[in-house]
């Protein structure tokens, strides 16, 4: 076994500590048999965890799982409160996502966009009046042709950064999806 197999299987088998020791072995059991197929299919085990996502954000999200199942078996009081503090604690981390978080990372990344037109437009404007402001015009223009690059590379950095941020929210959507009844299945028999 890698070490990024042990390393995904014993952080997802802490986030679930406190469930039923069975249901943590067969989680730990499905997710092992996650790295066998990968690993038969030719998949390095560090591409099968990077696909499987977060182990602790599967925790939570298979925790809730837990909880909806033990409620669906037997509904007590008490195992409808702890559903429903389950998936309260969820929705709080997936507010602070989606209301703080996304706005904040959306106003970072629109204000480097313009930062950049600018930085690119101030080297563009360098190399052409560079002379007319009393520099050497090879001077102006490296110290242009600087700044253009500059803006280049960080539209390049703010374009990965963009598929990194998508990629993460699909990751995370995709998570909670499973959670979800599925369009014309009533919430008895959502999985």
């Amino acid at each position: 076994m890698g070490e990024a197999r042990l390393t995904f299987l014993a952080t997802l088998r802490a986030g679930l500590r406190g469930a039923p020791p069975a249901a943590i072995d067969d989680v730990i059991a499905d997710y092992a048999s996650h790295f066998e197929v990968g690993a038969a299919r030719g998949r390095s085990e560090e591409d099968i965890a990077v696909a499987l996502g977060d182990p602790l954000a599967l925790a939570d999200e298979l925790r809730v799982e837990m909880r909806i199942d033990r409620w669906k078996a037997a509904p007590t009081p008490g195992a409808a409160a702890r559903l429903i503090g389950a998936v309260i604690g969820l929705g709080a981390i997936n507010t602070l996502l989606a209301f703080i978080m996304l706005p904040v990372l959306c106003l970072m990344f629109f204000s480097s966009f313009l930062a950049d037109i600018l930085i690119f437009g101030v080297g563009a404007w360098f190399m052409i009046a560079g002379p007319s402001l009393g520099f050497e015009r090879p001077a102006s223009l490296l110290a242009g042709a600087g700044l253009v690059f500059a803006a280049i590379t960080i539209a390049a950095l703010l374009g990965l950064l963009s598929i990194g941020l998508v990629g993460g929210l699909g990751r995370h959507a995709r998570l909670h999806y499973r959670l979800l009844p599925r369009p014309g299945q009533s919430m008895d028999t959502a999985p």
